[in-house]
């Protein structure tokens, strides 16, 4: 097993610290069911529940669901771009018709209301990119010339907020964050919900590339309860040791 230099292990690959990890051969995402921090957990007889907030295409969740297994997990996929949200709606109406998918269509922050979203698009194309934030791209324009932003009005609701009206919801398992700068205004939203209902995070935090805007990563408010178990790339698995 590889050491980082913080002391934790990296199960995922070997590209942070220059060596491979033989016994675990695995993707970006971690495969729930395989690595040694998850797999004993999700070997239990229960049904799981997954959270992808920042869903984009809605594919990262899907993962989950094939490892996991459709017939005991649920998924709560969260997209705040409007036509990012359309495209994944109809892509994954199946799962979604037949319950195995939620789709919220907000941002995740720290306000329940609404909030100010800078939609991305490949400016040549006018596709759709994986870059909308609620903070000023304003790095992300200087580093990435191909990419515009356009800033729109979107729904916001706190994770906290959102957990409360949740009547069959008790457990979170595992929950992939991917909000482009937006990190510590999850967590600020997120508190309760993390500290004491989700087992797992696996989370980008982006704040130190400098494409956002006042960007903060908020790691120290989840500290107390989480512990950093694996790195690959921008991507953390932190796992909750209180539960």
């Amino acid at each position: 097993m590889c050491i980082d230099k913080d002391g934790t292990m990296d199960i995922f690959s070997g590209e942070t610290i220059g060596d491979t990890v033989e016994s675990f051969p695995l993707e970006e995402n971690p495969t729930l069911t395989e690595i040694p921090q998850t797999k004993d957990w999700f070997s239990q007889d229960k049904d799981f529940v997954i959270l992808d907030v920042g869903c984009y295409n809605g594919l990262d969740g899907l993962e989950y669901l094939d490892d996991v297994g459709k017939d005991r997990c649920r998924l709560f996929s969260f997209e705040a771009d409007p036509k990012i949200a359309k495209i994944v709606r109809e892509d994954h109406k199946s799962l979604i018709k037949d319950g195995n998918m939620t789709l919220i269509e907000s941002a995740v922050s720290n306000v329940d209301g609404e909030l100010t979203w800078h939609q991305s698009r490949i400016i040549d194309t006018n596709q759709n990119a994986p870059s909308g934030t609620i903070k000023f791209p304003r790095g992300h324009m200087d580093h990435h010339k191909h990419i515009g932003f356009k800033e729109t009005k979107v729904p916001s609701i706190k994770l906290d907020t959102w957990f409360e009206q949740q009547d069959d919801v008790d457990m979170i398992d595992f929950m992939h964050v991917d909000v482009n700068g937006g990190e510590k205004e999850f967590i600020e939203g997120a508190l309760t919900t993390l500290k004491e209902h989700t087992k797992f995070l696996w989370m980008e935090f982006m704040t130190k590339t400098g494409h956002w805007e006042d960007a903060h990563d908020g790691k120290e408010l989840i500290r107390e309860n989480f512990a950093l178990v694996g790195i690959v790339g921008f991507n953390q698995l932190w796992m909750n040791h209180t539960l």
